[in-house]
């Protein structure tokens, strides 16, 4: 019933399709209202605007190294252009059942907690900044290892060992 009362959904996650991901949120009333709104209150007069402003800058500029890192790497894709602290990406060839084994490979290592994306129709790898303490090294050991469990198992597909290339796990 809690579900039913809090769930939202929107065209970019796609939780109630994956049975890895499962959204908290979906449990549970949302930030802005009740008791949760006096607790932000008193953490911004506590600390200071200032302290949420500088947090908020220091998860935006992590997202667009994401988007940088991801650029410069030869076998991911940038989704959608990055504007806030959410990253939409793709592994260039990969199917849907390989992002899901990558994103699975992540999480069973401990490495990180990415989530599925759909965007057009193609799928992906949605990575989100929401806390203040990640730093620029999570990002890379984030991203290098996505790239090696994504290289491990890069297999041709079919007689052409050019451009015809998936990542089939």
């Amino acid at each position: 019933m809690l579900a039913q009362a809090y769930a939202f959904s929107s065209s970019y996650r796609t939780e109630e399709d994956d049975p890895l991901m499962v959204d908290y949120m979906d449990y549970s009333t949302q930030l802005s209202c009740g008791y949760e709104a006096f607790e932000v209150r008193n953490a911004a007069q506590g600390f200071g605007v200032d302290a949420f402003r500088a947090a908020m800058e220091h998860m935006l500029d992590l997202a667009q190294y994401i988007a940088d890192l991801i650029e410069a790497a030869p076998d991911l894709e940038l989704m959608a252009p990055v504007s806030l602290t959410a990253v939409c990406f793709r592994i260039r060839g990969a199917t849907e059942a390989a992002h899901t084994a990558v994103l699975a490979a992540l999480i069973e290592e401990g490495t990180a907690l990415l989530g599925p994306a759909r965007l057009d129709g193609r799928h992906g790898i949605r990575a989100r900044v929401t806390n203040h303490r990640t730093t620029r090294d999570d990002i890379e050991l984030i991203l290098t290892r996505l790239s090696d469990i994504a290289r491990h198992h890069r297999e041709p597909v079919g007689g052409d060992m050019g451009d015809a290339m998936e990542v089939a796990l």
